[in-house]
């Protein structure tokens, strides 16, 4: 049995045995409202299966939050004794590695839409889409129909699964995946610093800072521009040269990559490396 995930004014509760606790969402999906309309094929009553269906109509992947999509489509109409029809939307996701969990908006997922009547019109179609999905994860949709008679009474309950829509996290991902020190006859220390794109889209050029001690240090190339990394394919590294003052004896030295987190990457936990700077006496 999935777990349900709450979202109410914004914040995202799981409703596991009774009691709320924090959902592992970073985002919250934008669930916009059911867009509902009559088709003109007005025909007669079915009256044997129940005449409904879903579909996922769009599957968007993106590098960015807004850019994850998913729209689903269900048809509905009418079966022989039908007054009013209702339908509910039900979005489960299924983060990496994780268990599937039930996404809840009320009003908006989980809950019953308004009946409609079938008086004139017998099919009508239910437009559902759901906006920055977060990622990586696997969404899907179980849609609840009921047809009901006079007085209210359920004729009919049918429940329908939608394909899955995969949301791969397709951002890069900077890493220092190597740095090494030097001592100059100057005295001072050349860093040779290499980052790697590790992640599954391509980076922009990204800027490095050097920490030692309490002293940060923003490094400059020949022309007095900060330094960066130019645009980083999947896969792709590029070594750069840094220099700095020594440090003490047993220091050490922080590199960072992308420290203003200008650049939105699968994750940042991995933009700093710490290396040894132990002071020597300059090479002659």
């Amino acid at each position: 049995m999935p777990k349900r995930l709450l979202i109410l004014a914004g914040a995202l509760l799981a409703l596991t045995a009774g009691s709320a606790i924090a959902a592992p969402l970073d985002e919250v999906p934008n669930v916009r409202p059911t867009v509902v309309f009559p088709e003109r094929a007005r025909g007669p009553a079915s009256g044997a299966a129940a005449p409904a269906s879903v579909k996922v109509t769009k599957c968007s992947t993106s590098p960015t939050l807004s850019g994850r999509r998913l729209y689903v489509q269900a048809h509905m109409g009418a079966v022989t004794g039908t007054v009013t029809m209702r339908i509910r939307f039900h979005l489960f996701y299924t983060p990496s590695g994780g268990s599937e969990r039930e996404l809840v908006v009320a009003g908006r997922l989980g809950d019953w839409e308004p009946a409609v009547g079938v008086k004139s019109v017998r099919n009508w179609t239910f437009n559902k889409q759901v906006d920055s999905l977060p990622a990586p994860a696997k969404y899907r949709m179980d849609v609840d129909f009921q047809w009901n008679g006079t007085g209210s009474r359920v004729m009919k309950h049918q429940t329908l699964r939608s394909t899955s829509c995969s949301q791969p996290d397709i951002r890069p991902d900077l890493r220092i995946s190597a740095a090494s020190s030097s001592m100059m006859p100057s005295g001072s220390l050349r860093y040779l610093v290499t980052v790697t794109n590790h992640g599954k889209g391509t980076a922009g050029p990204a800027a490095l800072q050097l920490t030692i001690g309490a002293s940060r240090y923003l490094p400059r190339d020949s022309r007095g521009r900060e330094l960066k990394t130019g645009s980083l394919k999947v896969g792709k590294s590029q070594t750069l040269t840094i220099n700095a003052p020594a440090c003490p004896a047993a220091g050490l030295a922080t590199l960072e990559v992308d420290p203003g987190n200008l650049i939105a990457e699968a994750s940042v936990a991995d933009n700093l490396l710490s290396i040894s700077c132990d002071l020597a006496s300059p090479k002659k």
